[in-house]
């Protein structure tokens, strides 16, 4: 199966219906989608926020929310099918799919992952490492 139809469709809000990605009603890169005529997708940031919301609800209720819906800055609310959902002991981990919409960069079709566990007591944050990444 290819990246492309592998990956799921953003579900509505669209950034078209919510007024393109950029949140606004005429210019600006919603404007040139809507003129364009290409389906316009998610950044990676938004991916990556929807598979982390959905690994800590999975590590804090024990169920992963499938789809997982997130707030963006300028309030649409798409919702984001899963395509990992592992829980594991003291960690959860989900990831979503990448969808670019028509207009995909390299990141398109990419599998963004999440896997978030406790911290130690008080600490408040914790990080990630990815292989290859500078620390």
């Amino acid at each position: 199966m290819s990246p492309t139809s592998s990956s799921p469709a953003p579900q509505d809000p669209s950034p078209a219906s919510a007024g393109g990605p950029d949140g606004g009603s005429g210019g600006g890169r919603s404007g040139q989608l809507r003129s364009s005529g290409l389906r316009p997708g998610w950044t990676t940031g938004a991916c990556a926020t929807a598979a982390t919301t959905a690994a800590c609800t999975a590590l804090f209720t024990g169920g992963f929310p499938d789809p997982v819906t997130i707030t963006l800055p300028k309030g649409q609310r798409p919702s984001f099918a899963l395509a990992v959902e592992e829980l594991g002991d003291g960690s959860a981990t989900a990831g979503v799919v990448k969808d670019a919409g028509d207009d995909p960069d390299v990141t398109h079709g990419a599998l963004v992952r999440a896997t978030v566990r406790p911290g130690p007591a008080g600490s408040g944050w914790s990080s990630a490492r990815v292989p290859g990444w500078a620390r």
